[in-house]
């Protein structure tokens, strides 16, 4: 009995210390998570989940889809096929406002049409205008359009746009669809207009962008336990980092 008895201790104690050592290593685990997902800044702005920054943070510390690049103090994100500058992340109502990236120029860069995809985002306006973008048109300029909408890059427009004219239109422009007609390709930008943008303001409409809201959990609950929100690959669910 007495032998039975201290293997039973024996066994016990075993067991307390390989359960130490578990809890321990998995303690250790979430708290270099937690570490590994402090927040950054790119440009004055304050990366946190679900977004998270490509070589500077873990894959973990936020949603798939969610990554930023940070590049000459801007934060990029790629929605499939075009590359935005994060403007402003607007974490309290979880929107954030994005711009086409390479505006700097008067030469409208290439543009693709945005598809999203709405289980990560959406837009925040449920009517978005659309800036029409034309190209490998074979037109002359007729009355109602103007050099304002023509879209010029010198000797490099066939190499950006194709061979013919290149145009841009807002939708409420009366020549969009004889345009259409005599252009072979179109993208739409969607943009954010208002009352005092004219024809030639394309560029600077392009510039302001327009803003999308997300789809990902809520982290002021994490935050306000005194943890950060991360997410589990795995389980392809949000999991909450603790010191």
């Amino acid at each position: 009995m007495k032998q039975k008895s201290l293997s039973t201790h024996i066994s016990s104690f075993n067991l307390a210390i390989f359960t130490f050592f578990l809890l321990s290593e998995t303690s250790s685990c979430v708290d270099s998570q937690y570490e590994a997902c402090v927040p950054k800044k790119c440009g004055g702005q304050n990366i946190s989940h679900p977004f998270w920054i490509q070589g500077e943070q873990e894959s973990y510390c936020g949603y798939p889809g969610f990554e930023l690049t940070c590049q000459n103090n801007h934060s990029i994100l790629q929605v499939p096929e075009n590359n935005y500058t994060v403007q402003e992340i607007f974490y309290g109502n979880q929107s954030i406002r994005i711009s086409v990236s390479n505006l700097s120029s008067e030469c409208l860069p290439p543009i693709r049409n945005l598809s999203l995809e709405v289980d990560k985002f959406i837009f925040a306006s449920s009517d978005i205008p659309y800036l029409h973008i034309l190209s490998n048109c074979s037109l002359s300029l007729p009355g109602g359009l103007s050099d304002y909408n023509r879209i010029s890059c010198g000797a490099k427009n066939e190499d950006v746009w194709g061979w013919g004219l290149a145009l841009a239109m807002f939708g409420n422009n009366t020549n969009l669809s004889y345009a259409l007609g005599k252009c072979k390709t179109q993208v739409l930008a969607p943009v954010e207009l208002n009352a005092y943008d004219g024809i030639a303001d394309y560029m600077k409409v392009l510039r302001r962008g327009f803003v999308l809201q997300w789809k990902a959990s809520n982290c002021n609950d994490c935050e306000t336990s005194g943890g950060r929100c991360g997410f589990d690959a795995s389980s392809y669910h949000p999991v909450l980092l603790q010191r």
